[in-house]
């Protein structure tokens, strides 16, 4: 299987914001996030989420971000027709709170799932 192409779009000590570009089949490969991420779609497309526990398949509009918790290994995948593209914003952990209450804070839906879609909220 194909892998994507990969562009860093920007890079400080703190956050990471990566492009991801994907022809119809191909795939991220397996990645882990080391911090919670935010991923924003670029164009329409539909993805395929596979982790060790389940597979999920998100119907991507540009601009309707989802949610990913840190250290979760998963494949990502174009299960759609057309090219897909998205960046993904990964950052520091916030001074003083754990996991579960950044998660909390940010999206209350979060501690009960890993992968978030912001048009479910």
């Amino acid at each position: 299987m194909a892998h994507s192409e990969s562009i860093i779009r920007g890079e400080s000590s703190d956050v990471r914001v990566t492009e991801w570009r994907l022809a119809p089949g191909e795939t991220t490969g397996l990645r882990r996030h080391n911090h919670d991420c935010v991923v924003v779609p670029l164009t329409h497309g539909t993805l395929r989420l596979v982790t060790a526990i389940r597979t999920s398949t998100l119907k991507l509009s540009p601009g309707a971000s989802y949610f990913c918790q840190a250290c979760v290994e998963h494949v990502v995948f174009n299960a759609g027709t057309e090219p897909l593209a998205f960046a993904d914003k990964s950052g520091i952990a916030q001074a003083g709170l754990t996991s579960a209450a950044r998660s909390a804070t940010r999206n209350p839906i979060g501690r009960h799932s890993q992968y978030t879609s912001s048009s479910a909220r």
